[in-house]
């Protein structure tokens, strides 16, 4: 990662500037998830520099194989009943509303059709993510093509929200005839298979972010459904055809914040943003905390996909303890993986920036 890359070179700099002997042990992402690494984490990437604190880095990780094991067990098979179910709707709707002129009925066809998409996405990039190998130009794999994937699945529903709001003001201006009795039929048969297919995925929204955004618009669409179900009795037994517009404005509307809210999601993990279950300030103060820790500094919290928090920071500290005393809290009360954490002296900071604790 690129917060990460900076910091050691910066330290790597600072070391050659001083002319400290160091001994530094690459680390290979693809390998590094091995039982009892850390006592060896700690002792082969320790620097002597005559001093009682030994000055490196240390490398963790809590979850062996995190990043296969993880999408491993994402239920695939949940993903592709709703699939099968998604499509089943989506072609009925299409049909029944081109012929029966239901704007209400196309808009739920829309949506049905980018909650199928989304899913095919998922699936996709979950099996890219799960069987794709670390390189060493993807040292982290390919974990974020499902991020990437809910991105536009989040600005397909973007789209498809503004293209149902403009039919509708069309229809407005010149209303169109719908036939309520075919719309109401398909409207039950529509809430029926977004209903079986949020029993499928339920399961594993909380495993996968393109899962859970599939998860979000097949609960949507039943929504939808229920509101394609009251325009078409109300057209049916009123004749009302403009209950059709609103429910078709409707439905853009509920679309419209959850795609702003997946979309944000997504940008908070592209951008490195802080995961939003985790509370940096509380973390500092419990670093800071640590016995003999004194200051930090470069000091990261990022996700490299759902669930998958990373953390470093560099410690100024004299105990030669605290460095796996960080690292424990760090992943243990906060659940980060991969962390890495840094110790300094005071003598060293002092000598690095000019800041002096």
């Amino acid at each position: 990662m690129q917060a990460t890359d900076y910091t050691h070179r910066s330290d790597h700099a600072h070391d050659d500037a001083h002319n400290h002997t160091q001994s530094h042990v690459p680390h290979n992402h693809t390998q590094s998830h091995v039982p009892n690494l850390t006592n060896d984490s700690h002792d082969t990437d320790s620097h002597a520099h005559g001093a009682t604190l030994a000055h490196g880095h240390s490398h963790h990780h809590t979850h062996e194989h995190h990043d296969a094991a993880e999408l491993a067990h994402t239920p695939q098979w949940r993903i592709s009943v709703a699939i099968a179910l998604g499509l089943v709707t989506v072609i009925t709707q299409i049909v029944v509303g081109l012929l029966s002129g239901s704007l209400a009925l196309l808009s739920d066809s829309a949506h049905a059709f980018t909650d199928v998409f989304g899913l095919c996405t998922a699936l996709v990039a979950i099996r890219v993510g799960a069987r794709a190998s670390a390189t060493p130009q993807h040292t982290y794999g390919f974990r974020r093509v499902e991020v990437l994937a809910a991105g536009f699945n989040a600005i397909l529903l973007l789209a498809v929200a503004v293209i149902i709001v403009v039919e509708a003001v069309e229809r407005l201006i010149h209303p169109v005839n719908v036939q309520g009795l075919p719309v109401t039929i398909v409207a039950v048969v529509g809430l029926l298979m977004n209903f079986f297919a949020f029993l499928a995925i339920r399961g594993g929204k909380d495993e996968s972010i393109n899962v859970k955004g599939a998860y979000l618009e097949v609960m949507a669409d039943m929504v939808g459904s229920v509101g394609v179900l009251i325009s078409g009795l109300i057209t049916y037994l009123t004749g009302w055809v403009y209950a059709d517009i609103v429910v078709a404005v409707l439905i853009a509307i509920w679309v419209l914040p959850r795609a702003v809210a997946l979309l944000r999601q997504v940008g908070n993990v592209i951008l490195q943003g802080t995961p939003t279950d985790v509370d940096m300030e509380s973390l500092r103060h419990d670093i800071l905390s640590v016995d003999g820790v004194q200051a930090l500094h470069h000091f990261h919290v990022w996700s490299l996909t759902t669930g998958d928090n990373i953390g470093s920071v560099h410690v100024v500290t004299t105990n030669p303890q605290a460095r796996q005393h960080v690292q424990e809290l760090m992943e243990h009360t906060y659940h980060l993986h991969h962390v890495t954490v840094q110790t300094e002296t005071p003598a060293e900071q002092c000598a690095e920036d000019g800041t002096c604790v």
